[in-house]
Parts: structure tokens; C-alpha cells; sequence
């Protein structure tokens, strides 16, 4: 069966849960910083073989998630790049949650949404929102917990019914709070 997808960004607090989570066996697919500032032409002819590239990851039932760049320097670099594109910080953080969903969104399209992923980590809150309004999901029935403040459920919406999902504030939670949630997520029924 197709493996788990995690869509995040990179927020100071979570970096050390996503080396715990690729400590634990998650692969990370990442959206670059060059990715990140392409004009839009540019990055629609670069998602569609990126998006194809995770769902071969993902149909071989590997447990990927897509990110941004890692480390501090990395988004540094980023945001004054953009500053000098005239892209404001604002702008260049609804791009991320944009293009790294998008990425998501096309590889689970490509694999047919009813046999995409065994289940979603969202962290952000504006990566969470930008996932669901790709799916065009209209809501979460909430299960479970990862831990206090980290729901687990599944989504609901056309074609999409019943994928897990859990949905975690960006800096939120203990170090092992995603491992946890992927854990959680390959117990749910």
C-alpha cells in the first residue's frame, strides 16, 4: 500500500522532530529554495516531475514528507532572496504552504486520492489549511490524539473520505511529537 506523507515547513522548533522522524525511517522530499522562488511559469513546469517523483516514492509504499530547506542559513537565505525578488516575507510564506502542499496534492492525484497515502502530517497551520483546500476537504472528524493539542482524524469531503490526517502547529510539541503522529496514524482503522 502506499506510504504516509508528512507537508511541512521548517519552523526553528520543528527541525529536531523532523530528524527524529527520519532517525525513525521517513524520507524527506524536498521543495528547494530555488523551487520556492521561481516565477509561477517555472514552477509549474517543475512541479508536475516533482509530484511524480513522490507519488513513485509513495507507491512503493515509502513513508516521505515534503518539506523546505532545513536549516536556519537555508531560510535565511531564502527570505532575503525573495526581499530582493520584491517578494515580501508575507508572499513568500503563502508560497511554501502553497507549493509544498501542491506537491502533495499532485503526487495523491497521481496515485488516484482513494489509494494515495495511508495518511497525512500537517504542520503549520498555514500548511494544514492550504492542504485541505487543495483536497477540498470540508472538514476533520477527530479520533484520537498524538498528544494534547496534536489531533488525529480522518478528513471528509469528495474522494477523500476517511484519509488520516494529523494536524500539528508548527513549533508544537515534544521532540518525538511527529514520530508519535505517524505512529499513531499506522494504528488508526
Amino acid at each position: 500500500t502506499p506510504g504516509g506523507a508528512g507537508v511541512g515547513p521548517v519552523i526553528p522548533g520543528s527541525r529536531g522532530q523532523r530528524r527524529l522522524l527520519r532517525q525513525a525511517g521517513m524520507g524527506m522530499f524536498l521543495v528547494t529554495a530555488e523551487e520556492l522562488l521561481e516565477d509561477d511559469a517555472d514552477w509549474q513546469r517543475s512541479v508536475r516531475a516533482k509530484s511524480v517523483e513522490l507519488a513513485s516514492m509513495l507507491k512503493e509504499g515509502r513513508d516521505m514528507a515534503v518539506a523546505t530547506p532545513g536549516n536556519r542559513e537555508e531560510v535565511e537565505s531564502v527570505i532575503t532572496r525573495g526581499a530582493s525578488m520584491g517578494i515580501a516575507t508575507r508572499t513568500l510564506t503563502e508560497r511554501i504552504a502553497a507549493r509544498t502542499t501542491q506537491v502533495a496534492h499532485e503526487a495523491m492525484l497521481i496515485l488516484g486520492l482513494d489509494q494515495s497515502v495511508s495518511g497525512l502530517i500537517l504542520t503549520g497551520g498555514d500548511i494544514a489549511q492550504a492542504m485541505l483546500d487543495h483536497l477540498g476537504a470540508r472538514g476533520i472528524n477527530l479520533i484520537s490524539e498524538v498528544s494534547p493539542g496534536i489531533p488525529a482524524g480522518t478528513l471528509s469531503g469528495p474522494g477523500i473520505e476517511g484519509i488520516k490526517v494529523v494536524t500539528k502547529a508548527g513549533g508544537f510539541g515534544a521532540p518525538d511529537a511527529l514520530v508519535r503522529a505517524a505512529k499513531l496514524l499506522r494504528e488508526m482503522k
